[in-house]
């Protein structure tokens, strides 16, 4: 067997990004991206494509700010065929792809209504790429979060993470699936059953279903639950502590198990939430320095 070794002078320490290049080129992605999104105007010298490669080639090389676009584009030459977009042209691009119908806010600092914006393109785009480049068979859970998006605009409220928005997302395996930002009035439980619905309804035109949804304690409330059961046969959401239930619970009747190489007391029991049968599992870790049968509270799931 031979084995031939090329070089080439314009591959530095970015040149792990070609592997990336050639997995998108042997995919549809650029097809599918104008099959969702259309095409830019001809006399456009970057694609749709052209612009989403380009901001997720400078996130793969380690960039942070939207200014970071310029280092790949100013790395690249003429030799790697490679083509990335500025950062005003991504910026331009992305402005045009907002659903101006769903993002603009135009309210005041003494309005209190929530707001939820979904951009239906860019969310569909997301869907789509997920069941072109992915085996959706292997992806059984569905996760749920919500990330706070700082700045310090007018109506951006403050709470304990800081002064901004958030953002609602549905991933599974780290995988986005469905974005939806909420204004800056609300919270993560704001209006969660329509964010959740809307969610679902997206995954469901897509024939995208999931046997287990996961979720912080944002999602522990009848209301989101009985959200989720239509869509997802088990649910695993972490509760708030219940100090009612937990001064029930036996030391002997717990089951000692490692954990990351911590030690960890489980106690498990049948209950009900939300009219539904469910099972909540109490953890609590084990501190060297105190006694096993400490008062150390569990946490709930």
């Amino acid at each position: 067997m031979k084995v031939e070794q090329i070089f080439d002078k314009s591959i530095d320490s970015y040149g792990g990004l070609y592997l990336f290049h050639r997995f998108i080129e042997k995919s549809d992605f650029g097809a599918l991206v104008g099959q969702v999104l259309g095409k830019n105007p001809t006399q456009a010298r970057y694609s749709y494509s052209d612009v989403l490669i380009s901001f997720a080639s400078s996130c793969l090389a380690g960039c942070n700010y939207t200014e970071d676009l310029n280092i790949p584009r100013r790395k690249n030459s003429a030799d790697t065929g490679l083509l990335y977009c500025s950062s005003d042209t991504f910026t331009y691009v992305i402005k045009q792809l907002i659903d101006l119908e769903h993002m603009e806010l135009g309210y005041t600092d003494k309005d209190k209504e929530v707001e939820l914006f979904f951009n239906e393109p860019l969310n569909r785009l997301l869907l789509n790429t997920f069941k072109s480049l992915f085996d959706v068979g292997e992806h059984r859970i569905l996760d749920h979060d919500h990330a706070k998006l700082y700045n310090n605009k007018p109506d951006a409220k403050v709470c304990f993470k800081g002064k901004g928005y958030y953002a609602s997302c549905f991933s599974t395996d780290q995988i986005p699936l469905y974005l939806s930002l909420q204004s800056g009035n609300a919270t993560p439980k704001s209006n969660l059953a329509e964010v959740l619905t809307a969610g679902f309804e997206a995954l469901s035109q897509q024939e995208l279903i999931f046997e287990k949804f996961r979720a912080d304690g944002a999602c522990y409330s009848e209301e989101a639950i009985k959200t989720i059961l239509k869509y997802c046969d088990h649910y695993i959401v972490r509760s708030k502590k219940s100090l009612t239930r937990q001064v029930r619970i036996s030391p002997e009747n717990c089951t000692m198990v490692e954990i990351g190489e911590e030690s960890y007391r489980i106690y498990e029991h049948e209950d009900t939430f939300a009219d539904h049968y469910c099972r909540r599992r109490y953890h609590q870790k084990i501190d060297e320095e105190k006694h096993l049968l400490s008062d150390q509270e569990f946490d709930e799931k």
